[in-house]
């Protein structure tokens, strides 16, 4: 099922693959995969995902499973609107494991992602924790966890590991003691 911030990322799909020469075989609304793409005779389950937490990720892996076997695909395409971030490698190895392409879009074009991708683009938790500090510097307000996330282009989920300090975190956190939590708000 699509929700709504994915339908504008399925029609920048739809409008990139069709320029590359593939067809939208299917098109599904109440059930997956989101679309059926072919191209010289292969079927492409595409699952189009607008986040990317655990939840996305074990979703896409079931509903793209069930697809390959339904409706006797070729391939299976996992595509996110954003690059997975360095704490989703364990869903990214499990999907490939299961032959699932992943790919993100960026700059107006969709790039295939591989895991040496993370060597090139893991961020520092000791980078994130003061962009975090320096983002609530400049809102004495507070912002929410949704917020935090989109200004450092980074999950929700690894904005909730940082404030909760939880793991390897809780050693090394400049956050710590520093952030109070109240109404869905994060201050200093």
């Amino acid at each position: 099922m699509i929700a709504i911030k994915e339908v504008e990322l399925q029609e920048k799909f739809k409008s990139i693959i069709q320029s590359q020469g593939f067809s939208i075989v299917h098109k599904f609304i109440q059930t997956s995969p989101d679309l059926i793409i072919e191209k010289e005779g292969r079927k492409i389950g595409v699952e189009l995902k607008g986040s990317r937490n655990t939840t996305v990720f074990a979703s896409a892996l079931g509903q793209l499973l069930y697809s390959k076997f339904k409706y006797n695909l070729d391939e299976l395409w996992l595509v996110l609107a954003k690059q997975p971030s360095s704490f989703s490698r364990d869903w990214i190895e499990l999907l490939q494991k299961h032959n699932i392409s992943i790919f993100f879009f960026s700059s107006d074009k969709f790039v295939k992602f591989t895991l040496e991708s993370f060597r090139v683009n893991r961020k520092n938790p000791l980078e994130i924790d003061k962009n975090i500090l320096n983002l609530l510097q400049s809102f004495p307000e507070g912002l929410g966890i949704r917020e935090i996330a989109r200004a450092l282009d980074i999950t929700e989920e690894t904005v909730k590991n940082h404030i909760e300090g939880g793991g390897i975190l809780n050693k090394f956190s400049i956050l710590k003691g520093k952030i109070k939590v109240e109404n869905d708000k994060i201050s200093l």
